[in-house]
């Protein structure tokens, strides 16, 4: 009896953590779990089939549940009528930034569903979570990525509703691999919130890492090759072909899957590397004063779910912020660089066509153009962050703990931009020192974006190294945050 009492309270000590496992994030966390540590209790949710038979197959895990089979069971069962309730539960749990209709539109894999299957669809994800998180309260952590769909959005809240913390890694610059928890749907940072860094000054390694080293973290190589993009369309054309037969994939079921598959993206870069062909892009002048507008990717999460769903179409954002700027300045805009023959070309014509509008190549690296301007803007993203290692104002439209700086300047409606701007608020230093103390003490050692394929992708030791420092990471941040069980 002795025994079972301190089982029972060494099973009430431990940390309860659930995986929501779907596609690169399944080995990642499957890995995980190979180093347990015996203070967590592990818990995990399949997308689908595949991650379901890959963590069985791999590590032995048996999944809670599967999503995707939820949904296919389900879907001839629910009707979707009154969708009242759901949509009080959505307003109530982002605290107003979003209700029933701004998910779904802020959702690329629900557009091109009718009404009715849309509403069908978001019924079937919210009895899915109401049920798991009814059964599983008791969790203190719930990892999975940033909120980039309906099914992961309405996921967050129910962590909201439960005081579950609802968590992504994301990798951030440092002079070793390091990566931050991003919590919930707004990019809140609770170890930012909460940082003790001591009165020690800056790691002088990192100093000089940013100062003389520092390159963007969006340096990644940029796809020009016509030959993969046909492939890849090639390859997507018979999916589609046999899919007309097999009917594997519905359209409303499968909806994400069915994007992924219907999405005109390799179509539309092939055309749109020709005709990049014949945009003259404008080249920075040494000594203009200009803003520079860092682009996000579309359809992402920074421009749907952490910017509330209010700012899914840049172009039109960049022309009434250039139509709001002061005399004699101009606006450098850069795509992201992975955004490469993905835009349509006509977009940067017509930003070209705006007199205070200058569009840079995206194959420029953004950092020096941040060392050179008067201010950034964006709606969000890793520019902002650069801004405060080259000593810049941010005009920032989205949400991220990154305006918990007095550097940064958030700005909640386009309409108040102008003003804002015309105040021309100073670069604090003292605040950028506290900004990056916080940083540092707010990353963990680790690289979960390098997790991409295994050893293969790197030495086994490396390989091993790092997820052995990410699981010490996610021990950390735990018992750091994670006190309403204890």
């Amino acid at each position: 009896m002795e025994t079972l009492q301190k089982l029972l309270e060494k099973l009430n000590r431990m940390f309860k953590i659930c995986f929501f496992c779907r596609s690169r994030l399944t080995e990642l966390y499957g890995e995980l779990f190979k180093h347990a540590s015996s203070d967590f209790s592990y818990k995990y949710i399949a997308y689908s089939k595949d991650e379901e038979v890959f963590l069985k197959e791999n590590y032995n895990i048996v999944v809670l549940s599967n999503f995707k089979k939820f949904v296919h069971q389900n879907f001839d069962k629910v009707q979707a009528t009154n969708m009242s309730i759901i949509d009080e539960f959505i307003i109530s749990w982002s605290a107003g930034r979003f209700n029933l209709n701004g998910v779904i539109q802020s959702d690329r894999a629900l557009k091109h569903l009718s009404q009715s299957d849309a509403y069908k669809i978001i019924k079937i994800y919210w009895f899915f979570w109401d049920d798991f998180f009814k059964n599983n309260s008791d969790l203190d952590l719930f990892l999975h990525e940033t909120t980039s769909l309906a099914l992961n959005f309405l996921a967050s809240l129910f962590c909201k509703k439960y005081e579950i913390i609802y968590t992504d890694m994301v990798g951030v610059p440092n002079y070793v691999p390091s990566f931050m928890f991003i919590s919930s749907n707004n990019g809140e940072s609770i170890d930012f919130e909460n940082a003790i860094y001591g009165v020690s000054d800056i790691n002088s390694e990192f100093n000089e890492y940013i100062l003389q080293k520092y390159r963007s973290i969006s340096n990644l190589s940029v796809d020009t090759s016509i030959v993969i993009a046909f492939k890849s369309l090639v390859k997507n054309f018979f999916i589609k072909t046999s899919n007309r037969f097999t009917r594997k994939i519905d359209s409303v079921k499968d909806c994400v899957e069915w994007f992924m598959l219907y999405d005109k993206r390799y179509k539309n870069k092939l055309i749109n590397l020709f005709l990049y062909n014949f945009i003259d892009w404008d080249e920075p002048i040494e000594g203009e004063e200009f803003f520079y507008y860092s682009m996000n990717l579309e359809p992402e999460a920074v421009v749907q779910y952490l910017a509330d769903g209010l700012y899914s179409n840049q172009v039109k954002l960049i022309e009434n912020i250039a139509a709001q700027l002061p005399p004699n300045t101009y606006l450098y805009v850069k795509d992201h660089v992975v955004e490469y023959g993905y835009r349509n070309f006509r977009d940067y014509k017509y930003l070209q066509a705006l007199h205070n509008v200058k569009v840079i190549d995206p194959r420029v690296r953004g950092s020096e153009l941040i060392k050179k301007c008067k201010a950034v803007i964006a709606i969000c993203g890793t520019a902002i962050l650069e801004a405060h290692f080259f000593e810049k104002i941010s005009y920032m439209f989205g949400n991220f703990y990154y305006e918990k700086s007095k550097n940064v300047v958030k700005i909640f409606n386009i309409k108040d931009f102008r003003e804002i701007l015309y105040s021309n608020p100073k670069f604090e230093r003292n605040d950028k020192v506290e900004f990056l103390k916080k940083f540092l003490a707010s990353s963990y050692l680790g690289s979960p974006d390098r997790f991409n394929g295994g050893e293969s992708d790197s030495n086994v030791k490396d390989y091993a190294d790092n997820i052995v420092n990410i699981s010490n990471s996610l021990m950390n941040y735990a018992s750091k945050n994670c006190k309403k069980n204890r």
